[in-house]
């Protein structure tokens, strides 16, 4: 693909796009790089530290995902049928609830079940937040010309998630290259103060500013008329015709879920691998989590690129498939006294299985929103 045509696809998606496009963007970078400081790697550490049991820390992280689980669907389900506005208003409220109360449990070294209703609340933010913020944004861009905005989007998430690894290795620097409590501590906290400006933002974003048909699906509908006709087919249509409606976003899903579930599993584990195994410092550590986000970033490039030529589905296919193929390979590898160039092969792997695992997402996301039901 030429930049010629990287470029045309760049401006079919501007034209006509919502002003709240630009501050989706803009919350996307800071919110998840205040995230990233306190909910990711180094808080991972943190809790190892803190509490010397990886089940502890596999507990608390799997409660903040299953938060994050079940708050997405009524979070979803009341913007849909309300303002996806006043849910993004309502959520900010939980996100502070959630981080003043975590800086406060480790500020004060509180007791750990105030780690668990801390990590829950917030999981209940980023839940109820995310779905309406990617909602809000689908609403604000064309259908059928949204891939570059959508990888936009992930490209600015993952700078996001490379800005956080990258604000600890400046504190390390001053607080010291080694793995105490007060230097992590530090960290965490760093990245709550941080919320404070997302948490800020999210009061902007306005229903009203939405752009409504020219952003629905992709139904072969030129005017109001028809799409509120085709809506009302949809609320009387039988079950087999609701099934075949929700059979791409179904599919997407279940793959995303899979996919999830087994990195949660390996990937999510390394960094404290790396720091107790391998013995990397945090400066190293961390320059991998920096690594980490931007490769995928890069890799989503190339991949929307390649799509426009070779098409979305196809692409993500092919991706699937490579990605199995590396996680496999990434179990497979002898994680016993590694040192030297198989520590360099194994960071390769977790670098080429990331880019390549999640280079689909902002591809995924634009053929989900291009082919999902009308709202009733």
């Amino acid at each position: 693909m030429t930049w010629e045509g990287w470029e045309s696809a760049r401006r079919r998606s501007d034209e006509g796009a919502s002003p709240n496009v630009k501050l989706l963007l803009w919350l996307t970078l800071l919110l998840r790089g205040a995230l990233s400081l306190c909910t990711e790697d180094i808080f991972t550490a943190y809790l190892y530290m803190l509490t010397g049991s990886n089940a502890t820390v596999g507990f608390i992280q799997a409660m903040y995902g299953m938060a994050r689980l079940f708050w997405s669907g009524p979070a979803g389900w009341l913007a849909d049928r309300w303002r996806q506005d006043g849910v993004i208003k309502g959520s900010t409220v939980v996100g502070a609830v959630g981080s003043a109360a975590l800086a406060a449990t480790v500020l004060l070294s509180g007791p750990q079940w105030m780690l668990y209703v801390s990590m829950l609340v917030l999981g209940a933010f980023e839940g109820a937040s995310t779905p309406t913020l990617d909602a809000m944004f689908a609403n604000s861009v064309i259908a059928g010309a949204s891939s570059y905005l959508y990888t936009l989007k992930f490209i600015v998430s993952n700078v996001g998630d490379a800005c956080g690894p990258l604000i600890g290795i400046v504190l390390f620097l001053f607080m010291g290259n080694n793995w105490e409590n007060g230097a992590c501590t530090a960290v965490v906290l760093t990245g709550l103060a941080l919320m404070a400006i997302p948490l800020a933002l999210m009061c902007l974003p306005s229903d009203h500013k939405c752009l409504g048909l020219p952003s629905e699906a992709l139904l072969n509908v030129r005017t109001p008329e028809e799409y509120q006709s085709l809506a009302d087919a949809h609320l009387t249509s039988s079950r087999r015709q609701i099934l075949g409606t929700l059979t791409v976003p179904i599919l997407i899903s279940v793959s995303e879920l899979t996919s999830f579930f087994a990195a949660g599993m390996t990937t999510k584990f390394l960094f404290l691998f790396f720091a107790e195994q391998v013995r990397l410092s945090p400066i190293a550590a961390s320059s991998i989590s920096v690594a980490s986000p931007l490769t995928m970033g890069l890799a989503s490039i190339v991949l929307q690129r390649l799509s426009l030529r070779a098409g979305r589905v196809p692409m993500i296919l092919a991706t699937k498939g490579l990605d199995v193929l590396l996680m496999a390979t990434l179990a497979c590898l002898p994680i016993q006294n590694m040192t030297g160039w198989m520590v360099v092969v194994l960071v390769a792997v977790k670098l080429t299985r990331g880019a390549v695992a999640n280079s689909t997402r902002p591809l995924l996301s634009s053929v989900l929103m291009d082919h999902g039901a009308p709202c009733p």
